[in-house]
């Protein structure tokens, strides 16, 4: 099974850090609105066991994943399997009588860069924006060198999790993590 590791790194200065893209020559290769929707058993055994089934809209597909966190110390590493489905409402509506339900949403803006070996993410969600690393281990300390990043300012940490800790240190409660209706 594929395995998947990255970094994320919160963006304080978003101009900067796409000029240092631009200066290393990291490819823009798309920007798009992702809508992910999280299911979980009543008792949360996925959540207990570090499992994420997700179904995702985003760039006009849909896509049904399986991510199993991997104990690791430096990068945040996890068992993936993605597929693509035609239809979100039927494969929601298949995983809720299979007997899911919907553990929470988020949704994000990501734009994504390609660099040598690496997919390099910028990701604004409604609680803030992140620089996700993805690619092999020396790929990204390459990626992470040349854009003066400091590891040890690095999360292995899913959203979920930030948005936890978020909420946590502006004292207000988790919910859904979607950006504000206009």
């Amino acid at each position: 099974m594929p395995i998947e590791i990255e970094i994320k790194f919160e963006v304080k200065n978003i101009r900067e850090l796409k000029k240092k893209l631009k200066k290393i020559r990291a490819k823009k290769i798309k920007r798009y609105f992702e809508y992910n929707l999280a299911f979980d058993t009543k008792d949360k055994k996925l959540y207990k066991s570090k499992i994420l089934l997700r179904l995702r809209k985003a760039a006009g597909k849909v896509i049904l994943g399986y991510k199993r966190k991997i104990p690791s110390r430096k990068y945040k590493q996890e068992e993936e399997i993605e597929i693509e489905v035609k239809d979100f409402e039927k494969m929601k509506k298949l995983l809720e009588k299979l007997g899911f339900y919907k553990s929470f949403i988020y949704e994000k803006v990501r734009e994504v860069y390609k660099y040598k070996g690496t997919e390099i993410c910028i990701d604004q969600l409604p609680f803030g924006t992140y620089l996700e690393i993805e690619g092999k281990e020396k790929d990204i300390k390459t990626v992470i060198d040349k854009l003066e990043l400091d590891i040890k300012q690095g999360s292995t940490l899913n959203y979920r999790q930030l948005y936890n800790q978020y909420c946590k240190e502006k004292r207000i409660k988790p919910k859904d993590i979607v950006f504000k209706k206009k």
